[in-house]
């Protein structure tokens, strides 16, 4: 009854237009945001399936729940000419696993971009974002090199963090030439918990050229005031972050102040790189974003906030089906590509 109600869903969102879906679901209106009718819907339907309550589930089902609704939920795929999975080998000696998305087999100059996908550190995988990496090398023309970091319990911090600094040093080396990305300049993108590997990335390796951040976590002490607001009730909820985090960085209130976790509380900002945030309204994670853009934007950096006030935490995935979502992540492509053209600070 579960999975026939999810396939529902995935077919409903894309096929009720948004004034019909508003005439149907209550209006939700806080901190002067109203949610989204598509979203509301999107909400409703994980409370029903109990999809999004991973603290309630084990590790295995979190993520075949996780899987199958980002599958659900994608809509048509860019076809692209070659998408290949491959490995990294990192300077330990280990190998990482990736995933190459390139739209031009020409391969013309500009840009790569380092993709983090989302999951908490604990869900979540190439298959999961593949969608949204098709999307970028379809719409921008870079190629994408997607990272398949270790995830927690089985890896707990800093894995992730590491693996994202290995595979940032493999494509600022000559070992990834005979991939046509040798020599160009990185674009580190991240949604949740790569936005956080993001931030933390960019923190570690200045070099990158810049960044985009979809509702990233930069303060692991969960004490912004949008916990509050929107800690239960709209899909990601305060329980589930404390999951996540309890998987990842186990229970010493110490880790969650490493810099590499929580990068809001480094000394010294001033060498990351410009920066767009994208943050979505209802989210418990929305002020991690907007503290993480002042922090920046106080230390010199070039930095921005893009807050797409109706949507709720996850909306990358909803981009192959909902317009609002879709756009957004428009919007933060298009400044990243500003960015990325813009003269070096």
């Amino acid at each position: 009854m579960r999975r026939t109600v999810e396939r529902w869903l995935g077919r409903a969102v894309g096929g009720i237009s948004p004034t019909l879906l508003g005439r149907v679901l209550p209006t939700r209106t806080v901190d002067g945001q109203r949610l989204s009718a598509t979203h509301q819907l999107l909400v409703t339907m994980g409370r029903l399936t109990r999809s999004t309550d991973y603290s309630k589930m084990s590790v295995a089902r979190a993520r075949r729940v996780y899987r199958r609704a980002c599958r659900q939920l994608a809509g048509p795929l860019h076809a692209l000419p070659l998408v290949t999975d491959l490995t990294i080998g990192t300077q330990s000696g280990r190998e990482l696993a990736a995933r190459l998305y390139i739209a031009d087999l020409s391969l013309p100059d500009g840009p790569v971009v380092l993709f983090l996908h989302g999951g908490g550190h604990t869900i979540g995988d190439l298959d999961t974002h593949d969608p949204l990496c098709r999307r970028i090398a379809k719409t921008q023309g870079w190629p994408v090199l997607a990272v398949d970091y270790r995830l927690a319990p089985e890896t707990p911090f800093p894995g992730a963090f590491d693996d994202a600094v290995a595979a940032f040093d493999w494509l600022a080396s000559p070992q990834c030439s005979a991939h046509g990305l040798a020599d160009r300049p990185i674009l580190i993108v991240g949604d949740s918990a790569g936005g956080n590997l993001g931030a933390a990335l960019s923190l570690a390796r200045p070099s990158a050229a810049a960044a985009l951040l979809f509702y990233p976590l930069v303060d692991a002490r969960m004490a912004t005031g949008s916990y509050g607001l929107f800690g239960a009730g709209f899909g990601l909820d305060d329980a589930g972050i404390r999951w996540f985090r309890k998987h990842y960085l186990g229970d010493d209130p110490a880790t969650r102040r490493d810099i590499r976790v929580s990068p809001i509380l480094a000394p010294d900002l001033t060498n990351v790189c410009p920066t767009v945030v994208v943050t979505a309204g209802f989210d418990p994670l929305r002020d991690d974003g907007a503290i993480w853009v002042e922090a920046l934007s106080h230390a010199g950096v070039v930095a921005e906030e893009q807050r797409c006030d109706s949507l709720i935490h996850g909306f990358v995935s909803f981009a192959g089906i909902d317009r609002a979502s879709r756009e957004a992540v428009e919007r933060g492509l298009e400044r990243l590509r500003e960015l990325a053209a813009a003269p070096a600070q």
